[in-house]
């Protein structure tokens, strides 16, 4: 790309702190569009003022940075009853609506106006429930929705677990308003973007109109902007530690660390009975079933830290057995980044497109073996280590990844 183009980022929140992958992802997708694009960025947010530390990490990224000031709305019993007949008679799930800002709509409008943008990009799924209202006001905009994962796919296996009647109707309810919707903000793009090319094959199969595939592009997300890595740090690895990092407000990170702990572990205990499970990441605190593992043999709930990557370099061992959900495993990237030997589900490396010396197992036995053998054998722990920190060298860093977004917008975006 020789010439920037204009780029209206719109997105639903100021992008800064860092709260969980899906952020970071962004956040560093940000900072490679600079490189590409003059960029503003446009966001709501009810107390601007109070953000101006959090405001002035990203502006440094962007020609202008426009912070809306919304008012942050409490809806009453009916209210959340009209909201759900809206939801269901207009296809548009509760979570898209609740993001619909008529003060936030409009200032994005005003801004497209304004400067007349080559491209205005929706940069969140949430943020998508304006794709038809921006298509309406202004039909000759080049609009570009995404990244995001398969929405539908990933509710769909965060509810499946659900037994009770009225949730299962209710399920049915979002998860047919969620698909319509999903369809709908493709046919109003220009071009939709998804991290995972597992996806994208969901997508495909659930689009209403065939038509639209060559809309759905694949990017690859980018986790980290700091490719630093200290091998002498693999020297000091706490003896038989086991690693996993993910907030515990997600429930398929709950899911995760519960399944590990109670079926897992105590295979590897058999044969190691002095290994620790550390578990890194916030602790919303009112997750019984999550609480209750820090009174297990071999579990520590390490809570949130200033610093993943230090605690990330004392692991010998990340482990990451995910059962469910959809997109790019972020966590995963992170600890190939700090060169940790990964034993994984298929979900756990699900949206990965090379998994090379990543130990891929489903089975409780055959996760448990893979994990005492690799703290069982220093030389093997050093070699998977290394194979870990090239295999993030090759396909996930940061100049990689760079450099493959520039021409994945150049070659299908920008002709």
């Amino acid at each position: 790309m020789t010439d920037k183009k204009k780029l209206l980022l719109v997105y639903h929140r100021i992008p800064y702190p860092i709260r969980n992958g899906s952020d970071k992802a962004r956040f560093a997708l940000l900072r490679v569009l600079s490189e590409f694009f003059m960029i503003t960025l446009i966001c709501p947010d009810p107390h601007p003022d109070s953000r101006k530390d959090d405001i002035a990490k990203v502006e440094r990224f962007c020609e202008r940075f426009a912070v809306v000031r919304t008012a942050k709305s409490e809806k009453s019993l009916i209210g959340k009853v009209s909201q759900m007949a809206n939801a269901t008679l207009a296809g548009v799930p509760l979570k898209a609506q609740n993001k619909l800002d008529q003060r936030f709509l409009s200032a994005v409008l005003d801004e497209i106006k304004r400067e007349r943008y080559d491209f205005v990009q929706l940069f969140s799924q949430v943020t998508a429930v304006y794709a038809k209202l921006i298509r309406k006001a202004e039909g000759d905009v080049r609009l570009i929705v995404g990244p995001s994962d398969d929405w539908y796919l990933h509710e769909k296996t965060k509810r499946a677990h659900h037994d009770s009647f009225l949730k299962r109707v209710l399920d049915a309810i979002e998860l047919r308003s969620i698909k319509s919707w999903q369809n709908q903000y493709i046919s109003h793009a220009d071009h939709a973007l998804f991290y995972s090319r597992e996806d994208i094959e969901s997508i495909k199969r659930n689009l209403e109109n065939p038509a639209h595939e060559n809309r759905i592009h694949w990017l690859p997300g980018i986790t980290e902007v700091d490719d630093s890595w200290n091998e002498d740090k693999l020297d000091s690895v706490k003896p038989n530690s086991i690693a996993f990092v993910g907030g515990l407000g997600p429930w398929f990170n709950r899911q995760a660390v519960i399944h590990f702990a109670e079926r897992i572990l105590p295979l590897v205990h058999r044969k190691l009975p002095e290994a620790t499970f550390y578990v890194i990441g916030y602790n919303p605190g009112n997750v019984f079933s999550v609480d209750d593992l820090k009174y297990r043999q071999g579990v520590e709930i390490v809570g949130e830290v200033d610093d993943i990557g230090r605690e990330l370099e004392k692991a010998a061992v990340f482990v990451s057995p995910v059962l469910s959900g959809a997109g790019v495993k972020t966590k995963v990237i992170e600890a190939l980044r700090f060169g940790k030997p990964v034993v994984s589900t298929r979900k756990g490396v699900g949206g990965l497109w090379e998994t090379g010396p990543i130990r891929v197992e489903d089975t409780e036995k055959g996760f448990a073996e893979r994990v005492v053998e690799l703290l069982s054998n220093k030389d093997l722990l050093r070699q998977a280590s290394n194979e870990s920190r090239a295999l993030y060298e090759n396909e996930y860093s940061e100049k990689v990844l760079s450099a493959r977004i520039g021409k994945i917008y150049e070659e299908a975006i920008l002709t």
